[in-house]
């Protein structure tokens, strides 16, 4: 019995000894990995698995940006993160992810108008657009077309 728990538990000890924890990370390591697992995640996951996944990188960067509050671009991730979590989770969860989306999002443009080339500006514009109106949702058309418009300008 104790062989087939060491077995069994050995993988995952020396996956999770690998695995550098987001908190850790340099803010060019952690962007790259987050970057990485969401491409991973969107392109190569099977639909019904993608909910949990995007749960999981939302807090891997919420970890990363508490740590590295100056990281801008990890707020962006975090705001994709949470939004991609929103799109594919259930109802239940999806206003929730989608305010932390919007904080996250709304952090990086605070901190450079510019970053990614208006990434955040362009994740803003979808969340204004897709969701429902206030005081559901943060639905609304005008700074939805604000933000497409300054997404397009970088």
């Amino acid at each position: 019995m104790n062989r087939t728990r060491i077995a069994l538990t050995l993988p995952l000890a020396l996956w999770l000894s690998a695995a550098t924890p987001a908190a850790k990370q340099t803010c060019p390591e952690l962007v790259i990995d987050l970057q990485t697992r969401w491409d991973k995640i969107t392109f190569q996951m099977p639909e019904d698995e993608r909910a949990d996944a995007y749960a999981t990188l939302a807090e891997d960067a919420f970890a990363g940006t508490t740590a590295q509050a100056n990281c801008t671009e990890a707020w962006v991730w975090q705001g994709i993160a949470e939004a991609s979590y929103a799109d594919a989770g259930n109802i239940f969860v999806a206003l929730g992810a989608v305010r932390r989306a919007h904080a996250a999002l709304t952090e990086s443009v605070h901190q450079d108008d510019r970053v990614l080339a208006g990434a955040a500006h362009t994740a803003l514009a979808v969340i204004h657009h897709r969701s429902y109106p206030w005081p559901l949702g943060l639905g609304d058309d005008e700074l939805a077309a604000e933000h497409f418009k300054l997404a397009l300008a970088l």
